[in-house]
């Protein structure tokens, strides 16, 4: 069990760490771009889109490397208050909840994906580019981040448990 949650945590890692490179991509495109503008009075058609994409995709397959360093949202004045088995009781509790989310939201980006992929989906002119990679994407990053749920779940339920925190 330890290996597998290992697994789930180093595939998590590696794609939050690739997806800090997009972070240096999305900065050189929109630099491109100002420069392009406002320095030679020559914007371009394609650096918006392109950006919004590369974005999109960053947000998307960022989730499970969020989770995995617990970087998503949550109340701290509450929080800083628990003990670490308190707080894997609450989380157990929220569990379920998030859990509920991302099972919806596999199903119906699963459909959206499905159908922009059957449309072979394109962004609207004059710079059309594929939108449909990025809705597949949505499916990898929602499973990335359901597995890093299912990790931490079996983190927080040993700790809940015996106390002790689970490697």
């Amino acid at each position: 069990m330890k290996q597998l949650l290992r697994a789930i945590d180093t595939v998590n890692k590696r794609v939050g760490l690739g997806m800090s490179f997009l972070l240096l991509a999305m900065a050189g495109m929109t630099l491109y771009e100002v420069i392009a503008r406002f320095g030679f009075d020559s914007p371009t058609i394609w650096a918006h889109k392109v950006t919004r994409q590369v974005f999109g995709f960053y947000a998307i397959m960022a989730g499970g490397y969020v989770l995995l360093f617990k970087a998503h949202i949550r109340v701290d004045v509450f929080w800083n208050t628990l003990s670490p088995r308190n707080r894997a009781i609450a989380d157990l509790f929220t569990f379920i909840f998030a859990f509920l989310f991302i099972t919806m939201l596999l199903w119906r980006v699963g459909i959206f994906a499905w159908d922009s992929l059957l449309l072979l989906e394109h962004s609207y002119p004059p710079f059309s580019i594929p939108v449909f990679p990025l809705k597949i994407t949505m499916i990898i990053g929602a499973l990335l981040l359901l597995l890093q749920l299912i990790a931490k779940f079996i983190r927080d339920l040993h700790l809940a448990i015996t106390g002790t925190e689970y490697a």
